[in-house]
C-alpha cells in the first residue's frame, strides 16, 4: 500500500480523532434519545446522589461506565450532554490507540487505512454508551500486551478488568481470553505471560467485589447479571443462529448501502479460517501470536450484537479483526494488487455514508435543522437544541413537577410508567422513587419477571403509595387510571403520544 503523499500517518489520524469527537459533540445537540441517554444519565445521577449501585441503581451494564459518567456530571455540570461529551472524547482516543496497536504490528500505512475502515463505518458516537469505554479500555490492555516487560503484562491485566467492569457482560470475554493466553502459554511451555496478567486483572476485580460484598450488594449484583437473559427472551443457540442469519443476509442484500456488514461477514470468515491455521501450526502460532490474540476477541465480541445487529457495537470490538485481513494482505506480494484490493475496500465502505439518519450511523444531524433551539429552563436539558413541541413538553411537565412538590407536601413518591428515562430524572430530583428501573413502558411491568428480579417490592410498594395517595405517576397507558386519582396531559411532541400526570385528587395544584 502507497500512502507516501502522507508522510506523517499519525497527524492525520489526530485530525481525525478531533473531527470524530467534534462531529459527535454537534450532532448529539440535536438529539432526542430519554430511553437510552436517559437510562445512563439517571444512573450517574443517583450515583451522586449516593445511592448505593445495584441496591438501589438500576445498572444495566458495568458500574465503571455508571463511575466515569457520575465523574463527568460533577466536572462539567449536571447536563445530560455531559455524560457524552466523556463518551465522545473516549472515543477520539479510542481511534488513536487503534492506530498505534495495528501499526505495531503491521505499519504506518495500515494503521491508517484501519482507521479510516472504521471511520467510515461508524465515525461519530450515536449513544453515551458503554461500549466505546470498553473499547478504550480493550485498546490500552492491548498495547500494554505488545510491550515487553513484566510490568507491562501486568497493566494490560489491569486495564482488561476495566474494560470488564465497564460492561460486566465481557466476563465471558474475559475468560475466554483468559483460555487463549493459557493455551499459548502451555503451548509455549511458559505460563508466566499468563500468570502477570492475571496479577493485573485481578487487582481491579478484588477491589470490586470487595466493594460489593462489604456494601452487602452481592445478590443484587448477581441479580443485574441475570437480567439480560430475561430481555433476551431466547436461548443462546436460537440466538446465535439468527445472528448468522442476519449478517449473511444483510452483507449480501444489503450491500449496495451498507456494505459494511459485508466487511464484518469477512472478518468473521477470515478470522475462522485464521484461528483454526494457527491450532494446526506452531510456527504460525508463534509467529503471529497477537493477531491470535486479536482474532479470539473480535470473534467473541460478536457476541455484544447478538440481540441487536448494529454497527457501532461491532466497531468498537469486533473490528480488531481486522489485523487478520491485514495479515492476508501482507501475503500478496504484488504490491499494485495489494494496493488495488485495500483502495477497493475503502471505496465499498464508502457506500455506506448515508445522507440520512439511520440508528446504525448517526452521521448527519438532519436535513434541515430549522427550528431547533436552546432552552435554560430545565437544567438537565440546557445545551440541547431540540424542536419547540419538544420543549413544551418537557416545560410544562417541569412546571408540573414543581407545583406538586411545592403544593402538595403529602406526595412524596413517584413512578415513571413510561419508556422514556428522562422523566424519571425529572421525577427523582424533586421526589423519592422506589423503582430502580428508571422506565417503564407496558402494564405487564408491575408482574413481569424482569421486575420480580430487579425489584420484588416495587407491586406491594406501589400498591401501598396509590392507598396512601402519595405518588404522583406520569404514564401512557389507560391501565394505570386509578380511582381518587386526577389526570393531567402532558401535551403532544413528536417524541411522546397520550403522556399524562396521575396525581390524587386531594392535590389542588394552583396555576
Amino acid at each position: 500500500m502507497n500512502l507516501s503523499t502522507f508522510n506523517k500517518p499519525i497527524t492525520i489520524i489526530f485530525i481525525l480523532s478531533f473531527l470524530s469527537f467534534f462531529g459527535s459533540i454537534l450532532q448529539s445537540l440535536y438529539v432526542y434519545d430519554g430511553h437510552h441517554w436517559g437510562l445512563m444519565a439517571s444512573g450517574a445521577y443517583e450515583l451522586l446522589d449516593n445511592k448505593i449501585p445495584y441496591k438501589e441503581i438500576f445498572i444495566q451494564y458495568g458500574i465503571l461506565t455508571t463511575v466515569l459518567h457520575s465523574i463527568s456530571l460533577k466536572i462539567f455540570s449536571l447536563n445530560v450532554i455531559s455524560i457524552f461529551y466523556v463518551t465522545c472524547f473516549i472515543y477520539s482516543i479510542s481511534i488513536i490507540f487503534f492506530y498505534i496497536v495495528i501499526k505495531n504490528n503491521s505499519n504506518e500505512n495500515f494503521g491508517l487505512f484501519s482507521v479510516i475502515c472504521l471511520l467510515l463505518i461508524h465515525p461519530f458516537v450515536n449513544h453515551p454508551w458503554h461500549n466505546y469505554i470498553t473499547f478504550l479500555f480493550l485498546l490500552v490492555s492491548l498495547f500494554f500486551l505488545q510491550n515487553v516487560g513484566n510490568r507491562a503484562k501486568i497493566i494490560s491485566g489491569i486495564f482488561f478488568a476495566l474494560a470488564v467492569l465497564s460492561y460486566e457482560k465481557f466476563f465471558l470475554i474475559f475468560f475466554i481470553f483468559l483460555l487463549t493466553i493459557f493455551f499459548i502459554g502451555i503451548k509455549n511451555r511458559s505460563l508466566k505471560k499468563f500468570s502477570l496478567f492475571t496479577l493485573g486483572a485481578i487487582i481491579p476485580l478484588i477491589i470490586f467485589f470487595s466493594f460489593i460484598i462489604n456494601k452487602k450488594i452481592f445478590s443484587d449484583w448477581l441479580n443485574f447479571i441475570s437480567i439480560s437473559d430475561l430481555y433476551l427472551n431466547e436461548n443462546y443457540i436460537i440466538l446465535i443462529l439468527n445472528f448468522i442469519k442476519k449478517i449473511f443476509t444483510y452483507g449480501i442484500f444489503n450491500f449496495a448501502y451498507e456494505p459494511y456488514w459485508l466487511f464484518f461477514l469477512s472478518l468473521i470468515i477470515l478470522n475462522c479460517i485464521f484461528v483454526f491455521n494457527c491450532l494446526f501450526n506452531k510456527d504460525l502460532l508463534e509467529k503471529k501470536e497477537f493477531v491470535f490474540y486479536c482474532a479470539i476477541i473480535s470473534l467473541a465480541c460478536y457476541s455484544s450484537a447478538v440481540h441487536s445487529l448494529n454497527s457501532f457495537r461491532l466497531a468498537t470490538g469486533s473490528i480488531l479483526g481486522i489485523l487478520v485481513l491485514i495479515f492476508y494482505l501482507q501475503k500478496i506480494t504484488n504490491s499494485e494488487t495489494r494496493y488495488a484490493l485495500v483502495t477497493s475496500i475503502l471505496l465499498v465502505l464508502c457506500l455506506g455514508i448515508n445522507l440520512k439518519k439511520s440508528e446504525n450511523n448517526k452521521l448527519y444531524i438532519h436535513t434541515n435543522i430549522d427550528g431547533h433551539y436552546k432552552s435554560n429552563k430545565i437544567k438537565f436539558f440546557e445545551n440541547f437544541r431540540w424542536k419547540d413541541d419538544t420543549w413544551k413538553n418537557l416545560i410544562f411537565l417541569e412546571d408540573k413537577i414543581k407545583k406538586i412538590n411545592n403544593q402538595c407536601p403529602s406526595i412524596q413518591y413517584a413512578i415513571n410508567f413510561t419508556n422514556d428515562s428522562y422523566y424519571y430524572l425529572m421525577l427523582t430530583k424533586n421526589f423519592k422513587t422506589f423503582q430502580k428501573m428508571p422506565w417503564f413502558n407496558t402494564k405487564r411491568s408491575l408482574d413481569n419477571e424482569t421486575m420480580k428480579l430487579i425489584n420484588p417490592f416495587f407491586r406491594n410498594n406501589y400498591v401501598k403509595a396509590l392507598e396512601k395517595k402519595n405518588v404522583v405517576i406520569i404514564t401512557n397507558d389507560s391501565f394505570y387510571f386509578i380511582k381518587d386519582y386526577n389526570e393531567i396531559k402532558i401535551p403532544y411532541s413528536y417524541e411522546h403520544k397520550n403522556n399524562k400526570i396521575l396525581i390524587p385528587t386531594n392535590c389542588l395544584i394552583k396555576s
